[in-house]
């Protein structure tokens, strides 16, 4: 399957295409470009992948929680794109992308993702490895007060912290072995979608939705 997937939902862009024997990703880390970064970057992947957007079997991009008008990029292309090229899609929680990241990279097992919300909170989640090394949900994605955020399993050796949220509340945030302030990488968020895509649990493009927590949505 050649699937292409991205993520706006925090501070950069990130775009990957994965085809049967290659992945290809490309990282934007301006901020507040994704609007105006995200479809060149599509193009280009397209090219270093020799595709054209008519080869694509399949979409993924996270859902957020995030950035409001992030979160909206990601969905309003996603929608675009899968309704023009009639593609099936999976969103996944950006929490999740986050925890999948960590284990990627450090080999995490257990790994507890928190976004800076901003106005003094974070979103937040708890994930584990299964057998196949996807991250899995434990505690359901949420958000709250650094103070908030616990830890379910007891004891709490082993669990490990990702995201913006440990850079800016460390200190309030519960303990954990490590912390680093990653960000959500595309790769990660095709690992997490395709065996979803392979056996058909996706969505249309009107069934794409956003994912923002917050009741009242600050507008970023």
């Amino acid at each position: 399957m050649n699937i292409l997937a991205f993520d706006t939902t925090g501070e950069s862009c990130s775009v990957a295409i994965k085809t049967a024997e290659h992945c290809f990703e490309k990282i934007n880390h301006e901020p507040r470009k994704q609007a105006e970064r995200l479809l060149p970057m599509i193009d280009d992947l397209l090219v270093q992948a020799n595709l054209q957007r008519s080869d694509l079997d399949g979409l993924a991009l996270t859902h957020g929680p995030g950035a409001f008008t992030g979160v909206r990029i990601a969905i309003a292309a996603a929608q675009g794109i899968a309704y023009a090229l009639d593609l099936p899609v999976v969103t996944v929680s950006t929490l999740a992308a986050l925890a999948q990241g960590a284990h990627r990279k450090f080999g995490w097992k257990q790994v507890l993702s928190a976004l800076d919300a901003r106005m003094g909170e974070v979103y937040w989640g708890a994930y584990q490895a299964d057998d196949s090394g996807l991250m899995q949900s434990v505690h359901s994605d949420a958000i709250g007060s650094p103070s908030q955020v616990h830890i379910v399993d007891e004891p709490r050796t082993g669990w490990y912290g990702a995201g913006s949220g440990w850079g800016v509340y460390l200190d309030q945030l519960p303990p954990v072995n490590v912390s680093h302030v990653l960000t959500v990488e595309a790769f990660d968020i095709i690992t997490l979608a395709l065996p979803l895509l392979k056996s058909g649990h996706s969505l249309t493009a009107e069934e794409i939705k956003p994912v923002y927590l917050r009741n009242k949505v600050v507008r970023s």
